[in-house]
């Protein structure tokens, strides 16, 4: 039987692609794809397709990606990548702008070391957004009499690279049914605007003389696989509208199943202002740093709700015990109503001296992130906090009552997020009923109302983003729009739907 190997894959670019915004006549294109393998097909809750996605290019329909996935364990025969190629659109539903199914059995080089294929792949238009067909159409027309600037017309295609690396060689005595993903080490940061108003999370002014953005940050941080098979867990039907919305059972389970989806989506959603970039060093101090970059190193007492999927993303937002950051931490929320998770909790980041990371304000910086880190849009700059990863403290626990993990599993975590986070000073873990958890807790939650919520922090929004000007204005002058009255509700109706145990704290979460 042939075993199965570690393949790089690579979305290189796309030509002529259909238009999807009028205005430009352009679209802003990025490809969604999903590994399907023989895992999968036999369980796939417990072995769930491999999903990746590029950032977005801007304002073309001859976009360039050259965004890499290396994924482990794929074996070649019942293996499909599934590639749609999509037109971002933050103020409706993304366009399809056309798909390609790659099966692995039809590759030319599979054995021998670096076997590369590389093949433009024709886009199949079944499926499509009609409205791209239309306005492609409608452009085609133009450009006739006109002349066109991106060039000779085609048909829409995709350049794909996939390279046979070797076979895959997992830890000894281990045996894992599924494909996971080995890196790189991609990270995105989503802002929700609208959401952040609810909850009342604020950026820094823009300018002296403009009022403040409110935002409300989702992070996913990409983790180098294996998962640590043992680390799996099912949701729990403590009640029952949770099994009905995981199982989608009846009319009331597919309608709140609907809502937790919107919910992700919307908390996950990509626009202009999203950031995204990849770690190059594979695992080491540069993986830390942009973890406790995210997390905000020590600085707002915040404390985050997590979840870990079974390939590795790790999510996480602030939690807080406000209704609406309360409602937004749901473990099933941030694993898109998965079924099967690795691992869920919370944690928060602490300075090992104790203090918030302000008191250590060194000359030069003990390591230069800039060879590591490939930022697309950097934006943060903690100034005057200790950027030492040594000097800070990871806590976390598996307070979860969704998918209540195994206490006895923690240290299997803890070992496996060490080897990712390599430089890290410590990582320490408690179960949820711990009353030194507690306790710390309370004093991080005392400490935050003290000192007060706001978080200063520079950053712009583009036009193009997911509010207008106009919505824009209105948030910062605090007079809400009949829009922004109505997205509220709808938002926060989705996620009351849930029931009465829809805001159940604690373990109920």
């Amino acid at each position: 039987m042939d075993p199965p190997r570690n393949v790089s894959i690579t979305f290189c670019r796309a030509e002529h692609l259909p238009i999807a915004d009028i205005s430009s006549l352009s679209s802003d294109p990025y490809v969604s794809a999903t590994l399907q393998t023989p895992f999968s097909d036999n369980d796939k809750d417990h072995s769930p397709p491999l999903r990746f996605r590029t950032p977005t290019s801007r304002c073309t329909i001859q976009p360039k990606w050259d965004w890499h996935w290396d994924v482990a364990n794929v074996p070649r025969f019942g293996t499909k990548l599934h590639v749609h190629v999509m037109d971002e659109d933050c103020r409706d539903h993304d366009d399809r702008l056309g798909h390609v199914t790659i099966d692995f059995t039809d590759l030319e080089r599979w054995d021998g070391e670096n076997a590369v294929n590389e093949n433009w792949y024709k886009l199949r238009k079944k499926g499509a957004s009609k409205k791209a067909a239309v306005l492609r159409m409608c452009a085609a027309g133009v450009s006739a009499v006109g002349g066109n600037a991106d060039g000779e017309g085609g048909s829409a295609r995709v350049l794909v690279r996939i390279e046979v690396k070797g076979v895959t060689k997992l830890e000894k005595d281990r045996f894992l049914q599924r494909a996971f993903t080995i890196g790189p080490n991609c990270w995105t940061k989503h802002y929700s605007p609208l959401i952040g108003k609810v909850i009342h999370s604020k950026d820094s002014p823009q300018s002296a003389q403009k009022a403040s953005i409110f935002s409300f940050e989702a992070n996913k941080l990409q983790l180098s696989g294996p998962v640590p098979p043992e680390l799996s867990h099912e949701y729990v039907g403590f009640a029952p509208f949770v099994t009905a919305y995981f199982t989608r059972a009846g009319v009331r389970g597919r309608l709140l199943n609907h809502a937790l989806h919107s919910q992700y989506n919307s908390l996950y959603s990509h626009d202009a202002s999203t950031e995204y970039g990849v770690i190059k060093d594979g695992g080491g101090i540069a993986l830390a740093r942009r973890f406790l970059e995210m997390a905000h190193w020590s600085e707002g007492n915040r404390v985050f709700t997590y979840v870990i999927t079974l390939d590795g993303e790790w999510r996480f937002t602030e939690t807080g015990t406000e209704f609406a950051i309360d409602l937004l931490s749901k473990h099933s929320l941030h694993s898109d109503v998965s079924r099967v998770i690795a691992y869920s909790g919370e944690f928060f980041v602490r300075h090992r001296s104790g203090g918030d990371g302000h008191e250590h304000e060194p000359e030069h910086e003990q390591h230069d992130s800039s060879s590591d880190l490939d930022h697309i849009h950097p934006r943060h700059n903690h100034k005057h906090v200790d950027h030492d990863p040594s000097n800070y403290e990871l806590v976390i626990d598996n307070d979860s009552g969704t998918y209540r993990p195994n206490k006895d599993l923690l240290p299997v975590l803890i070992n496996w997020l060490h080897s990712n986070l390599r430089g890290l000073g410590a990582v320490k873990y408690y179960d949820c009923f711990d009353k030194e958890l507690e306790k710390l807790k309370k004093e991080r939650k005392e400490a935050k109302h003290s000192g007060g919520r706001t978080i200063f922090r520079q950053r712009s929004m583009s036009s193009s983003g997911s509010i207008s000007s106009s919505d824009e204005e209105e948030l910062e002058t605090g007079k809400e729009s009949n829009l922004f009255k109505r997205l509220k509700g709808n938002f926060m109706m989705s996620g009351a739907g849930a029931g009465p145990g829809g805001a159940v704290t604690g373990r109920g979460k």
